[in-house]
């Protein structure tokens, strides 16, 4: 069995052999590569519906402003297109989540498990916020939809009736409805009904359960960070030296095959490209500066509101 590195499948003439055991730290640091930038991209589709849901209690609140309209049919429009917002919201958390234990299993072996679940244990145990928003995903899998109502709220910035007036929306769940479904935990419901009002907010709980799910993704990096450091190395390394050796320095990849010295095509192959590392480290730098998500928003006022 012959393991052969070439710039092409179509031309091996240009080619040279590598050792088995080398193959196969290939094969893995491949894998890793892939599973890594799977991880990236699932927690950037979460904080891409966290930025899209965000973007839409900026949009309704501006539309607010300019086109305000008392009528059902306007807010049941809105309720409808926050609902939207809120369900790709909590499925992509739910599936970064349900999906990450699988992804460092196949990354670590089954030994990272118990590390993991405490990890997510002591998120959900942290954050009120997180087991809130945890058995409203499942009320939204198997009873109904989260925003009841949407709250409009028109205040001004100082005490002077000069001073600037603010508009903002609040969609709202109304507990009661909520707590009706018996397979809420009761500790949940508990939480709820604390709060002492009919309806709540839900844009503080969401935005803690997304920054709660960051603090489990930085956890996640730095897990990973050797195998993915020594993944990169290996890969980026034959791809270098196919550079070099071809004296092409703008290649971005080439393939491994096995030849088994005997069928007219190869047994396997291996691709090696440029790319599937590139696009975890934009994806890593996108998405590097969430943390204190909770305690961050934005406005458009057009003068700070803190200056003297």
């Amino acid at each position: 069995m012959r393991y052969i590195v070439t710039p092409s499948l179509l031309n091996s003439k240009r080619s040279w052999p590598i050792e088995k055991n080398e193959y196969e730290k290939l094969v893995q640091a491949k894998k890793t590569a892939v599973l890594a930038l799977s991880i990236e991209e699932k927690f950037d589709l979460l904080i891409e519906n966290y930025a899209e849901y965000e973007s839409e209690m900026l949009r309704l609140s501006l539309r607010t402003s300019l086109f305000y309209s008392s009528s059902w049919l306007s807010s049941s429009e809105d309720r409808d297109l926050l609902n939207r917002r809120v369900v790709n919201l909590l499925a992509s958390g739910s599936l970064y989540v349900d999906q990450l234990q699988h992804d460092l299993k196949s990354l670590r072996g089954e030994g990272v498990l118990p590390e993991c679940k405490a990890r997510l244990s002591q998120e959900y145990d942290n954050t009120e916020a997180y087991q809130i928003v945890d058995s409203l995903r499942n009320y939204i899998l198997h009873r109904g939809l989260l925003v009841h109502g949407v709250r409009y709220c028109f205040t001004r910035a100082g005490d002077s009736p000069e001073s600037p007036g603010v508009v903002r929306i609040e969609p709202s769940l109304e507990i009661e409805r909520l707590c009706e479904d018996a397979k809420i935990k009761p500790s949940v419901r508990d939480l709820m009904k604390a709060k002492g009002t009919k309806y709540v907010n839900l844009c503080p709980m969401l935005r803690q359960y997304v920054e709660a799910l960051v603090r489990l993704h930085v956890w996640v990096r730095g897990l990973l960070k050797d195998d993915i450091s020594t993944s990169d190395r290996a890969l980026e390394s034959v791809i270098q030296k196919g550079r070099d050796m071809w004296g092409c320095p703008e290649m971005s990849g080439i393939y491994i095959v096995v030849d088994d010295g005997e069928a007219s095509e190869h047994s396997a192959e291996l691709c090696v490209f440029c790319d599937l590392l590139s696009r975890r480290k934009l994806l890593e730098k996108k998405n590097r500066h969430l943390e204190r998500l909770s305690n961050r928003y934005v406005s458009g006022s057009a003068t700070d509101p803190h200056a003297s």
